[in-house]
């Protein structure tokens, strides 16, 4: 896809407990795709790939953010 963003590493779970993984999943399951808003908003959380379901949901976010 090109893309040129780095892939991010929770190093020492602090966001993993900040928007309790745990309770949105039944099991840890990485990779995971999470989208959070520019507001802190978790708008998106998969644990299986799906990549036109992220893509429809990135594509609501950038509509949303421009307005």
């Amino acid at each position: 896809m090109g893309l040129t963003y780095p892939v991010l590493y929770d190093e020492g779970a602090v966001v993993y407990e900040d928007y309790n993984q745990q309770a949105a999943f039944n099991a840890t399951v990485f990779p995971q795709q999470w989208l959070i808003g520019a507001d802190g908003v978790v708008r998106y959380v998969n644990n299986a790939y799906e990549p036109d379901a992220l893509i429809a949901a990135i594509e609501e976010a950038l509509e949303d953010a421009g307005r």
